[in-house]
This record gives structure tokens, C-alpha cells and sequence, in this order.
């Protein structure tokens, strides 16, 4: 008998809904990779993760978390969760193969798990730059909450985009700085500008 332990996401964060009720919520973890990481320690190799998020909308709004999952070494991962059509499951195993580095078909991103220093909502904000961003083939962007491991996170990265104090982020090309004190509300667009400059741009 093989046990394979699961993790239900909603909102970016580990939860338990009592008997499917959205409105009747419990959390155990807050970051799923850690729980992940829990899982894998005590010697699973499987792991079952369930977007609820997406099992209610059919949107990927956990999709960024599930692609840091597949990053890791040695664990295998099933995944469900409003996936409702061939073109949904075909865009979702291209994203997965990305993660794993076994086929690159869109822009790479890479964010760090929430935490108390984190300055902007990163899902709502790697949606944005998602939407803006992912027809760009092989770039790797970087979206870090604060300037404290940022940087260091995302050292592999073309772009990053870094929040650097209250409504305020950083852009980086690489690892240097190249527009700092942006307001939060420009970003994406000074992202894109950025890419622009650097003749990285192609049209959607």
C-alpha cells in the first residue's frame, strides 16, 4: 500500500474546507512549499495538491506556488483543480514541464513565498506581470516582496521586480539596480518598459 499525502491551496496558503464548504475554512500552513518540504522529510515521494482556488473559478490562481513545488528534487506531484478542458490541461503540463526545466514554451517566473516583510500582494501582482508578460519565450523574471533575500533568490533571473518600501519597487536587469522608487502603481508598465529598451519585447 502506498500512502500519498495531500495539500489543499487556497489563497496561496495550506487548508482544510469542512466537507467542501468554502465559507468553512481551516488553515494548518501558510506556504505549501514548506508543508511540501514536510511531507518530503518524513519520507513521502508523492504528494496530491488540489487547487481549490481553481476547482471554484477554473482561473490558475495557484499556479505560480504549484511551479515552485515541482522545483524541488526527488518528489513527484499530482495536481487537480479546474481543470476542465483539453486546452487547460495542455497549457497546464507545459507550465509544470517548464518548472522542471524539461521544456521552456513561455516566460520563466520566480517569486519567494509570502512573509512578513513582504511589501505587495504577490499573487495578485505576478497575475499582472504574468498577463503582461508570459508570451515572452525563454526570460526569466524575478517577483520578490522586499529587498531583504530578494535579490539573492532570484540571482538566475533577467528581470526583477522587488518591493523596496511602501508602494514603492526596484527593477533590476540581473543583478543590477536600474530604477529604483517606482511607484507601485506604474510597475508593470516600467517592467515592460524595461524589457522594451533591452530589445526583448515582441508583441502578443
Amino acid at each position: 500500500m502506498k500512502i500519498i499525502p495531500a495539500i489543499d491551496i487556497f489563497n496561496g496558503r495550506c487548508v482544510r474546507l469542512l466537507k467542501g464548504d468554502y465559507a468553512k475554512v481551516s488553515e494548518y500552513n501558510q506556504c505549501p512549499i514548506d508543508q511540501v518540504k514536510i511531507f518530503k522529510n518524513a519520507g513521502f515521494d508523492y504528494i496530491h495538491i488540489i487547487d481549490l482556488n481553481a476547482a471554484k473559478s477554473g482561473g490558475n490562481e495557484n499556479l505560480e506556488i504549484i511551479k515552485e513545488i515541482c522545483k524541488l528534487d526527488n518528489i513527484n506531484i499530482q495536481v487537480g483543480g479546474g481543470i476542465r478542458s483539453i486546452k487547460k490541461i495542455n497549457n497546464l503540463s507545459f507550465k509544470i514541464l517548464q518548472a522542471a526545466r524539461v521544456r521552456v514554451t513561455s516566460t520563466d517566473f520566480i517569486s519567494c513565498p509570502s512573509c512578513g516583510r513582504t511589501l505587495f500582494d504577490l499573487q495578485e501582482t505576478t497575475a499582472m506581470i504574468r498577463e503582461r508578460t508570459d508570451h515572452l519565450k525563454g526570460l526569466k523574471i524575478g517577483i520578490m516582496g522586499c529587498i531583504v533575500n530578494g535579490p539573492g533568490e532570484m540571482a538566475d533571473a533577467d528581470y526583477g521586480y522587488v518591493g523596496s518600501g511602501v508602494d514603492k519597487i526596484t527593477l533590476y536587469r540581473g543583478q543590477e539596480v536600474v530604477k529604483r522608487g517606482i511607484n507601485f502603481k506604474y510597475g508593470v508598465d516600467e517592467l515592460v518598459n524595461l524589457i522594451k529598451e533591452d530589445g526583448n519585447w515582441i508583441e502578443p
